[in-house]
């Protein structure tokens, strides 16, 4: 599994959206749905996630505990057979940005084949 800070430009791809906070049985049936769709379709499946739960930057006060340390997190998606993963930082122009504009940055990283999110 390939770890991409920043960004790195990509043909087409299958895209997993989420915080991924603890990779928990939800998460885990998340990016089983998505690599079973790439698979089926013959894409790599890449997780695009963020460095920092985004409520450590929209509101400290309720961000919640670290679940899982970053190695750990990283450990159980290539587990799961992710192909790739995208750590983007969430910092308040991430945190400024309107979904029509969330999805034109996401489409000038790769040709979007597929989303799933929970």
């Amino acid at each position: 599994m390939r770890v991409i800070r920043g960004t790195e430009k990509a043909s087409e791809r299958v895209v997993a959206l989420g915080t991924f906070d603890g990779v928990h049985l939800g998460h885990q049936a998340l990016l089983r749905t998505a690599k079973a769709y790439a698979k089926a379709h013959d894409i790599p499946l890449r997780v695009y996630t963020f460095d920092r739960h985004p409520l450590e930057v929209i509101a400290p006060q309720y961000a919640p505990k670290i679940l899982t340390t970053l190695p750990e997190k990283m450990s159980k998606m290539c587990g799961l057979g992710v192909d790739e993963v995208q750590l983007v930082t969430f910092d308040r122009k991430m945190a400024d940005m309107d979904p029509r504009g969330f999805l034109a940055r996401l489409r000038e990283l790769m040709d979007v084949h597929a989303v799933v999110a929970g």
